[in-house]
């Protein structure tokens, strides 16, 4: 009979434990203690960063194992799960300890970041638009009254090598 596993953390530990499920419950294997659940502000920091690395580790464990299982099999439909099946007994699987919060936040800011830079961009290339046919030595179009080499194209040239435009 296969035993499903979650490692999760113990309150009563104080530990990352293995937990089994038993009438829809999971209890501790160390201490057969119920799980509660828990915050993550109230695991150790260190403890939170050994469990993620124990999660990645596991993640890239298993897609090794499915990719070498699949390669293995002659047609990809009649064993693999036979194959997979006998290869797991006992099934563990890790607490992501918030890493999965922490990646999805990590591409939310990234896609902020980027929809900052393209407005930066579109800005940047509506300025550069204004100034296009002016000559170096025409009056700057900003209203200074002051000739363009002297007020404004050394703002304009590093926007066209900020922004490469």
């Amino acid at each position: 009979m296969e035993r499903f596993y979650k490692r999760l953390w113990c309150k009563h530990c104080n530990e990352w434990h293995l937990f089994y499920n038993k009438d829809n419950e999971n209890y501790c294997e160390v201490c057969n203690e119920k799980y509660t659940d828990v915050l993550l502000s109230e695991i150790p920091i260190t403890k939170l960063e050994e469990q993620r690395k124990r999660y990645k580790k596991q993640q890239m464990e298993y897609f090794t194992s499915l990719y070498d299982i699949y390669n293995s099999c002659p047609s990809p439909y009649s064993s693999f799960f036979s194959a997979m099946n006998e290869s797991y007994k006992n099934i563990i699987t890790e607490s992501d300890a918030g890493q999965i919060d922490i990646d999805k936040e990590i591409k939310k800011e990234k896609e902020k970041e980027k929809q900052e830079r393209i407005i930066l961009s579109n800005n940047a290339s509506l300025e550069i638009a204004k100034y296009k046919n002016i000559g170096r030595n025409d009056i700057c179009i900003c209203g200074s009254e002051k000739k363009y080499k002297k007020c404004c194209m050394e703002k304009i040239e590093k926007l066209c090598l900020t922004y490469n435009l």
